[in-house]
């Protein structure tokens, strides 16, 4: 601010705000603390004309399921996940669900793995930083509905084309089972435990 030729630098706290006669001249921004970073960011999902298809995605009101492989060469395909993410990807469209295809892999990385397995995948080309930020299992599948996560598969784990009749549902059922799973432990290790203790008194 200026005053009779004089210039001074207030702050909020000391700012003439009742002292009219101080005019504006400049301001200076400071940084005092960096902002929130998303941990997944360079969300850019680019197909094969360039076209961002992210908002897309994201925005999507139907379910979509991503298959995720950072780098396709690198990826585990054999014993069956290829086939079995392939029918998997052809039960879906049946039930609406339309799947894409992630990777950071070069256009003749594509070209030999879609030649070699004819799999017929909606591949969309994106940073690989951000897809191991997503998923570390190469492949992984991702199901979004309006953007928000409703399920991640490792490839030994894939799940069955019947349940996503309703995304929400499955979602629900995957966590129920995982609790189930949790519970049966406890109970085997508390077992475990007792059974040890009554050898040891013995």
């Amino acid at each position: 601010m200026e005053k009779d030729g004089k210039q001074k630098s207030f702050t909020a706290e000391n700012y003439p705000y009742t002292d009219t006669t101080w005019v504006f001249v400049s301001n200076d921004t400071k940084i005092i603390k960096e902002g929130y970073e998303p941990p997944i960011h360079d969300f850019v999902l680019n197909d094969l004309e360039g076209v961002d298809q992210a908002q897309n995605i994201l925005n999507s009101e139907a379910p979509v399921l991503l298959v995720i492989s950072s780098q396709i060469n690198k990826g585990h395909w054999q014993n069956g996940i290829l086939e079995n993410i392939i029918e998997l990807k052809q039960k879906l469209y049946e039930q609406g669900i339309h799947t894409h295809f992630l990777t950071a892999s070069s256009d003749d990385q594509i070209t030999k793995f879609e030649f070699d397995g004819d799999a017929g995948f909606d591949y969309l080309n994106a940073d690989e930083t951000m897809l191991k930020t997503v998923i570390r299992s190469n492949p992984g599948l991702v199901l979004l509905q309006k953007g928000n996560v409703m399920g991640k598969w490792h490839y030994n784990d894939l799940p069955d084309p019947a349940s996503f009749k309703n995304p929400i549902s499955y979602s629900l059922g995957q966590l129920i089972q995982q609790q189930n799973l949790l519970l049966l432990l406890c109970y085997a290790l508390g077992g475990l435990i007792f059974l040890i203790l009554f050898m040891q008194k013995k």
